[in-house]
């Protein structure tokens, strides 16, 4: 009685006919009453079947992963323009020294590359096999080695007695990984000399136990030094290479031979950092 009641209720729902209207036969309806119980439950279907909770953690991952892959772009977009920034500082520098070498080489006295450096071009080291061509500046401190190979303060300058000079194995001085006894290498000095110097010995030594130790009587020799090995994954670790070379001239660039008598001195440590 109360489903019919309510069919009746139902405001433009059409219901059964009397049955004693003539224009409706007995036991016939112009319209089916409302089932409510089959709409609820046809309705029921329908928010259980197009329910947005399937799709919800859909939409959440493709939300995360879109946040993510927009992280991932800009800091790769980042990362490119810090490495493009000190390749064109890398590159500015080098112009600038060399700049700064050319005007000082006319008239032989110390020009910065640039107002506020603290150090300046001395020398000019080339191996032309290994397509080398590197200013080195005056010291060995890590603002001097981060623009190329630095001269050791308290050592000589070219030409002059034993010169030490340093450099990052990565960059400047990777060239030392291949260089063997008997190579040559050609520096400039400021005066516009040109002094060659062939390859000697390599030796591995720790900067903790073993100090650099020189030739005490005169001689033209240099001496370069950088961190080993060159694969290392600790950049502070305490090994050195240290690549012996003596002054020649041309004409004695033949099989090599012990420069350096026994006789040394102490004459500073390896301990700085290349």
């Amino acid at each position: 009685m109360a489903r019919r009641y309510l069919c009746h209720r139902m405001v433009g729902v059409p219901t059964e006919q009397n049955p004693g209207s003539p224009d409706v036969q007995p036991g016939t309806t112009d319209h089916q009453p409302l089932d409510l119980s089959g709409d609820l439950l046809g309705s029921r279907r329908r928010v259980l079947r197009h329910a947005p909770a399937t799709k919800a953690p859909a939409k959440r991952r493709r939300s995360r992963l879109s946040v993510f892959s927009l992280v991932l772009v800009m800091l790769v977009v980042w990362q490119w323009g810090n490495a493009g920034w000190i390749l064109v500082k890398a590159q500015l520098a080098q112009w600038l020294i060399a700049q700064a070498w050319e005007n000082s080489a006319r008239p032989n006295q110390a020009i910065k590359p640039w107002p506020w450096a603290d150090t300046h071009p001395v020398a000019r080291l080339r191996l032309p096999e290994e397509g080398v061509d590197l200013f080195v500046l005056e010291g060995a401190q890590g603002n001097s080695l981060a623009f190329g190979p630095g001269h050791l303060q308290g050592t000589a300058l070219p030409g002059e007695g034993i010169t030490v000079i340093g450099g990052h194995r990565d960059t400047h001085f990777r060239f030392l990984k291949d260089i063997q006894p008997g190579d040559a290498l050609y520096v400039q000095t400021r005066d516009g000399r040109e002094l060659t110097y062939r390859i000697e010995q390599r030796q591995i030594v720790d900067s903790r136990h073993t100090p650099l130790q020189l030739p005490d009587y005169p001689a033209s020799g240099l001496v370069l030094v950088t961190c080993y090995p060159f694969d290392a994954l600790d950049p502070n670790g305490p090994l050195r290479l240290v690549v012996w070379a003596s002054e020649v001239n041309d004409a004695e660039l033949m099989p090599t031979q012990q420069p350096y008598p026994q006789q040394i001195t102490e004459k500073g440590s390896l301990s700085f950092s290349l």
